[in-house]
């Protein structure tokens, strides 16, 4: 409905609330990006290091004996 009245020569109101709401919501997930997401990516690593390590030197063992 925003957007209509903003096609219709309505207000600047509108697209002011439109953009303080995007502004919002693009900061938020810029704050979840920089502080949540490393704690989360390093909790994960923690737990599936082993696995990490076993997928790479079976990688690189493939990588040796079948593509070489």
């Amino acid at each position: 409905m925003l957007l209509v009245d903003i096609g219709q020569g309505g207000t600047n109101a509108s697209f002011w609330l439109l953009a303080a709401v995007a502004i919002l919501i693009t900061l938020s997930l810029c704050r979840f990006v920089i502080f949540g997401l490393p704690a989360m990516v390093d909790e994960w690593y923690g737990d599936k290091k082993s696995w990490i390590y076993t997928i790479i030197a079976g990688g690189a063992l493939y990588a040796l004996f079948c593509l070489m």
